[in-house]
């Protein structure tokens, strides 16, 4: 019975180390044990199903952890932003996203328009709203990607809605009393409201959605269009 069991064992494994160990373990029964369960110890290190061997296990998210949210009507946008890569917004054509100067990116998540915008010609530049507009420049925004992997970068403005419609010059005027510019209506209770370009318009909309004082705040994203 227990040369039948080896054998069993043998056929199952289909290994030498195995046909070793059976052969051992009918002439020595006592000393063969554990130089069995060695041999079965080492085949099963690494072995999968069927004794192939495993698979690797799945690669983790690449991303990591986000650097940026967007609390958008109770929801947490999470972002990814790209350290290679802008957006430039122009008035006479469609907005591009091009490669970053060096420091560009890192100018622009400090509030600057430009790696340069430090500098004292910068400093004399018109502010709003946290961020840089440097006269002539085009407004240029860090390109983010979300949990889909879908680019999307921040033109300027924040779209916000009130709880319940109301007339435009009540709207416009609670709008202005918040300390917004109010550019346009676009829906029964949304408006377009002013902000520069790139994360000034992303610390906003966020600091709109906590006050709590609108129904719903976020930025007003671009998205390039998917291409098939």
């Amino acid at each position: 019975m227990r040369m039948r069991s080896l054998l069993s064992c043998v056929a199952r494994r289909g290994t030498v180390g195995a046909l070793l160990a059976a052969i051992a373990a009918a002439l020595h029964p006592g000393v063969a044990a554990p130089a069995l369960a060695q041999v079965r110890a080492h085949q099963d290190h690494g072995a999968g199903a069927a004794g192939l061997p495993a698979k690797p296990a799945a690669a983790a998210a690449a991303a990591g952890s986000p650097t940026h949210v967007s609390r958008e009507g109770g929801v947490e946008r999470r972002l990814w932003i790209d350290s290679g890569r802008v957006a430039e917004f122009g008035s006479d054509g469609a907005p591009a996203i091009r490669a970053a100067a060096i420091g560009e990116v890192d100018a622009i998540r400090r509030g600057a328009a430009r790696p340069d915008a430090a500098s004292s010609t910068a400093k004399d530049q018109p502010q709003a709203a946290g961020g840089t507009r440097n006269a002539g420049a085009k407004p240029v925004s860090p390109v983010f990607r979300d949990a889909s992997g879908r680019p999307r970068a921040l033109p300027g403005g924040v779209i916000v809605s009130f709880r319940e419609p109301l007339p435009e010059d009540e709207a416009r005027a609670a709008l202005e009393a918040a300390g917004l510019a109010p550019l346009r209506q676009i829906g029964e209770r949304m408006w377009l409201v002013d902000s520069p370009a790139g994360m000034a318009s992303l610390e906003l909309a966020n600091r709109l959605h906590d006050e709590g004082r609108f129904g719903f705040a976020q930025p007003n994203w671009w998205q390039p269009k998917a291409t098939k």
